[in-house]
């Protein structure tokens, strides 16, 4: 297999050829967002300024200048790519008792696309490089998510096959959204069945399309993806969900979970996961940026029983600096320290939270698995019920 060096933009270790040269992740989602939405940047300086991994966000239009230098190709970026950034969800409390009417009397609340909370419009700030990388990554996910293409196929041949989908920016230009969404509906136990393999299988791309997980062996995959699977997927939907009040929590098609679903063994469960996951994130009004810089500090987990000391030591390290970067983030957009380190203790305390709601969900699944009250496939057997309780951890930060 051929060693990749390092980017030629900011001397980091490169990924792969990226429009034409050698680079980075970073430097490639860069170069990628600042043509695709036409920026024009001033440099504060003498328009020589040093670009080097340690600095490259510090002068946008050096580095985008050094891009273009080194050999960076612009028509390799196809101009009608949607945008790259991001838009806030609708929260406002007001239209909880007009859409929850409107749903009760089966009309139509608004017609609105499944595309909706993508990321349209570009950042106003910076990115440090791991974040802009991860932002990416996260709108590339996004848009497979509510897309026609589709997810199949058994847990090894998922994992074990190197080529992530989320690479394939062919594949994601050209892919088709699914249909606009014109009312609400009670999710049938197939309906919400397929949402939860959908995103378990896009956990796994998402896992592949980085490089260290890929420098991990077959069984520290799989002990990485068991551990994260039900986490991703409630931070996942309830993040995603579009707001129709408290009460429920909306799938991309318009299928809904209630608060209080018809089987009493999930009632639990779905009530800490509207009021210790969804409102919680809503009232903070939780951006993508950090949305995607959490699930990636939960599923970088070096407390993992069967990891290898090289693993752990990788693993630890990427999961500190995501915090770091996180805390840099936070407090970059809040002036008063106090509260920056408060917005940035409740996005940790997500993780414990999420620990303790994989736990009832596991229990949930045997219990109705055992009382034939829901079915459950043999992926999901296979990703989520794991016969040794050793192998997954109580999450916490070292």
């Amino acid at each position: 297999m051929e060693t990749l060096g390092l980017c030629v933009v900011c001397n980091d270790k490169a990924t792969g050829f990226h429009y034409s040269v050698e680079s980075c992740n970073g430097c490639k989602t860069f170069f990628r967002r600042t043509v695709v939405n036409d920026q024009r940047f001033k440099c504060q300086g003498n328009g020589k300024c040093v670009i080097d991994k340690s600095v490259r966000c510090a002068c946008r239009h050096c580095r985008f200048q050094k891009c273009l230098r080194v050999g960076m190709d612009r028509s390799s970026i196809q101009s009608d790519r949607d945008k790259i950034g991001f838009t806030k969800r609708r929260r406002k409390d007001e239209d909880y008792s007009h859409r929850n009417a409107a749903v009760a009397q089966g009309g139509t609340p608004c017609e609105r696309s499944p595309c909706d909370n993508l990321p349209i419009t570009s950042p106003s700030f910076d990115l440090n490089g791991e974040l802009e990388t991860l932002y990416e990554l996260e709108q590339r996910c996004s848009r497979v998510r509510l897309s026609t293409i589709e997810l199949k196929g058994a847990l090894k041949d998922a994992v074990f096959k190197t080529d992530s989908i989320l690479n394939d920016h062919q594949l994601i230009d050209n892919c088709q959204p699914i249909p606009k969404v014109t009312d609400l509906r009670r999710g049938t136990r197939e309906e919400v069945a397929y949402w939860h393999r959908r995103d378990i299988m896009l956990m796994i791309e998402w896992a592949k399309a980085q490089p260290l997980f890929l420098e991990m062996s077959d069984d520290e995959k799989l002990i990485l993806l068991r551990n994260s699977s039900i986490s991703y997927m409630m931070l996942q939907q309830t993040f995603y969900s579009d707001d129709y009040g408290p009460d429920m929590m909306v799938l991309p098609s318009g299928a809904y979970v209630h608060r209080a679903p018809k089987i009493p063994v999930f009632r639990p469960l779905m009530k800490r996961m509207m009021d210790q996951l969804m409102l919680p994130m809503r009232k903070w009004q939780m951006d993508p940026i950090e949305y995607t810089a959490v699930k990636s500090i939960i599923f970088w987990n070096s407390n993992l029983p069967g990891l290898t000391p090289s693993s752990k030591g990788k693993i630890k390290e990427t999961r500190n600096s995501l915090l770091n970067a996180l805390h840099t983030r936070i407090s970059s957009q809040n002036v008063d320290p106090r509260k920056a380190a408060e917005r940035f203790g409740r996005m940790l305390l997500l993780a414990p939270q999420l620990s303790s709601m994989t736990v009832i969900s596991m229990e949930n699944m045997q219990l109705a698995t055992f009382f034939d009250l829901a079915n459950f496939d043999n992926f999901y057997k296979e990703l989520m019920i794991d016969d040794d309780p050793t192998n997954r951890s109580d999450d916490h930060y070292d």
